[in-house]
């Protein structure tokens, strides 16, 4: 009986050393990584706590995590001042990840008081653009637009730039702005494509304080992603003004 017993204790034993091994060399090799990140533009949704705003950063990775951005700011009675975004990653966390859109991630921010009427800045003194719950796929007010057409396989010499331009005519930027925010999402499951001979559309879009959103529209199945990380954000084929008014401001 005292032999049973102390094989049984003998292998709860090296169990639990294992287990504080395991544990141990999980917490020794954790590392947070710390980065500081510009804020680039605050949206306030009018259905949740007026005193909570959300800044928002340009972040060009798949998703992001609740709770992973960190924001310090002062506040006076007539501005309020981010003074730091700060992206806390632990090596050993994990999290389901919230989607990027726009090529943007958002800080939640709890303020003492409404935000009111206030401006929001950043360190250097300039004002933050407000977002809207109704920003589409690019947010309105683009200081500039640049178009590039990329030929295809068909072209002489082959995928080479074939025009380009910087569009900064309120008008157009504003059609091209609501083109790109009517297009819908692309559409699940599989579908036959007419030929994709390799041509493309690069679109930059440009603003005043920052926060630029590329997007590349394609042939074939004609979808729009978003770059450099290539996420499918929306389709083409339903819009038929889109590629038109693309031709039209590049001239062609």
């Amino acid at each position: 009986m005292r032999r049973g017993l102390t094989i049984a204790g003998t292998v709860a034993a090296a169990v639990a050393i294992v287990t504080a091994l395991v544990h141990f060399g999980m917490s020794h090799y954790n590392v947070v990584t710390e980065t500081s990140l510009q804020p680039l533009a605050v949206l306030q949704d009018p259905g949740v706590d007026p005193r909570t705003v959300q800044v928002g950063v340009t972040w060009i990775q798949e998703g992001w995590c609740v709770g992973e951005f960190h924001v310090k700011a002062s506040e006076t009675s007539s501005q309020v001042k981010i003074d730091s975004v700060i992206d806390r990653q632990s090596s050993t966390g994990y999290c389901a990840g919230v989607g990027a859109v726009n090529q943007m991630a958002w800080a939640d921010l709890q303020l003492a008081t409404p935000l009111g009427t206030r401006a929001v800045v950043r360190g250097d003194g300039s004002t933050l653009p407000y977002w809207t719950s109704s920003d589409g796929l690019v947010r309105k007010g683009p200081s500039s637009v640049d178009i590039s057409h990329y030929g295809g396989l068909n072209d002489t010499p082959r995928f080479q730039l074939r025009k380009a331009v910087t569009v900064t005519d309120p008008v157009e930027l504003s059609q091209l702005v609501d083109e790109l925010d009517a297009l819908p999402p692309f559409p699940a499951g599989t579908m036959y494509c007419p030929l994709d001979d390799g041509s493309y559309y690069v679109i930059v879009i440009r603003y005043v304080n920052g926060g630029d959103t590329t997007i590349k529209a394609s042939g074939g199945c004609e979808p729009i992603s978003l770059a450099p990380s290539n996420r499918v954000v929306a389709w083409a084929p339903k819009s038929p003004g889109f590629y038109p008014l693309l031709a039209g401001l590049l001239g062609e």
